[in-house]
């Protein structure tokens, strides 16, 4: 079989032992010069890696490094079995990948990825895929026939209503004053609504106009930061935390993170003797009870960080608190 490259002029022959097997050879180079251009699949998830760092599609708002890492954690678990070009994938053999995933128990549950995580893994795959066609090395989503089949949950588990957070809370401003600061985080977590990775990372100098404003930066999005009004319990345990240190020192501590902050708060919990919840489900109180208490939904949404009050109410507010606040709001105006 003699191939001459047509760019270069090179030329090659090479000898086989029958006309089949030369034709079989012939047929294979005939498919790699016809090839979907792409690249081998590591590389492209290494490129999608460098392109999420960079801001993803718009470029205005970088990921944060547990969001890339959570991305790409997610299309390995599902694509990393697959050693081919992207150009080449087939539909069946990323959909075996896909069955294989959904049924596989997970390393630390034990059991097969809930709806929630089908449902998010498979969402950025298709980012992923999407992006890749973008770049000209796919023509197809391999993934366009598969559904996630199922009830996605609504939010996470939160504190029974009223009692039990006022437990909570007084046992963790009880422990604070007493020098445990996670006690403080857990507090600043129900009583602010921030997220555990928002309480973990700020600094001395996000405490503003003298303690009565704690400042959030480099959230994912341009509503993710605010600033926030700090509750008069809180402001002692917050100045107390503060004193003496350098503006760029973790308000918290060194050592604190999210999974510091949901330690923290599942502590307060078995001590308080109420609902085990995680700093999500304080969130999710924060939002059920501001909004029974009144706070209207655009108020609530921007304090929280959400970019609309639609996802507030329909991730965080438990059903009927946002219908008991408007019947109240009602009631008050008629008398």
């Amino acid at each position: 079989m003699r191939v001459i490259d047509r760019a270069t002029g090179r030329r090659s022959t090479t000898s086989y032992a029958t006309e089949q097997e030369a034709r079989r050879a012939a047929a294979r180079l005939v498919r790699e010069y016809e090839r979907p251009v792409g690249k081998p699949l590591p590389e492209a998830i290494a490129d999608y890696r460098l392109h999420l760092a960079e801001g993803g599609v718009t470029g205005e708002h970088p990921n944060k490094p547990r969001t890339i890492e959570t991305t790409i954690g997610r299309l390995n678990s599902v694509l990393a079995g697959i050693g081919t070009i992207t150009g080449d994938l087939k539909a069946a053999e990323v959909e075996a990948a896909w069955q294989s995933f959904t049924s596989r128990p997970g390393p630390v549950s034990g059991k097969p990825p809930s709806v929630d995580t089908r449902a998010n893994t498979l969402k950025q795959i298709r980012t992923f895929f999407r992006w890749c066609i973008e770049k000209g090395w796919m023509s197809a989503d391999p993934l366009a026939a598969v559904k996630v089949v199922g009830k996605r949950r609504r939010g996470k588990r939160q504190l029974a209503g009223v009692d039990e957070s006022r437990r909570f809370l007084g046992k963790a401003l009880e422990m604070g004053a007493n020098g445990d600061v996670g006690a403080v985080a857990a507090a600043t977590a129900l009583l602010m609504g921030m997220r555990a990775s928002e309480v973990a990372e700020r600094t001395v100098g996000s405490l503003d106009a003298r303690g009565t404003v704690l400042v959030v930066t480099d959230a994912k999005t341009e509503a993710g930061n605010r600033r926030l009004m700090v509750p008069v319990v809180l402001q002692p345990l917050l100045a107390e935390l503060a004193e003496g240190r350098e503006r760029g020192e973790r308000l918290f501590g060194a050592a604190a993170n999210r999974h510091w902050v949901l330690r923290a708060v599942r502590r307060i919990c078995k001590t308080a003797g109420v609902t085990a919840v995680t700093p999500h489900g304080l969130r999710g109180t924060h939002a059920t009870l501001s909004r029974a208490a009144g706070v209207s939904g655009l108020v609530l949404a921007a304090s929280m960080g959400h970019e609309s009050p639609s996802t507030t109410e329909r991730h965080y507010v438990a059903p009927g608190a946002a219908a008991n606040a408007d019947a109240s709001a009602f009631l008050a105006a008629l008398n």
